[in-house]
């Protein structure tokens, strides 16, 4: 009878360690809350259409630590919204330049543009 007491309190532990474990498994898959984020301003060049957009805003979204992006092909622009942490102008650029787009990033209150280039 003390064996079968012994046993049931054992499966019993394990079973409590193995729910503890899953939990804090499932708390470390969870995606991080983040604290702070910045947003930035970059002048495109090379957009003609909305596959073009398209194909910025992917490139974008791809990137790691992006939270939010919105590119506007009439203003020629792309405004993200990204974890420091994670990214920044320099990755962001680098996303739009591997999608065959120029970029640049725009100073806060300043106004840029590319100079036309010859064809």
């Amino acid at each position: 009878m003390r064996g079968r007491w012994l046993a049931v309190f054992v499966m019993a532990a394990v079973v409590v360690a193995v729910g503890c474990s899953r939990e804090e498994v499932e708390r470390e898959e969870e995606a991080p809350v983040v604290a702070e984020t910045v947003s930035a301003e970059f002048a495109l060049e090379g957009m003609s259409c909305e596959g073009c957009v398209a194909a910025i805003g992917g490139a974008l979204k791809a990137t790691a630590g992006v939270v939010s992006q919105r590119v506007e092909l009439a203003e020629t622009r792309a405004y993200v919204t990204f974890d420091p942490t994670r990214t920044g102008p320099a990755d962001l650029i680098a996303a739009i330049e591997g999608a065959g787009y120029r970029a640049a990033l725009v100073p806060p209150g300043a106004q840029v543009a590319f100079e036309p280039t010859a064809m």
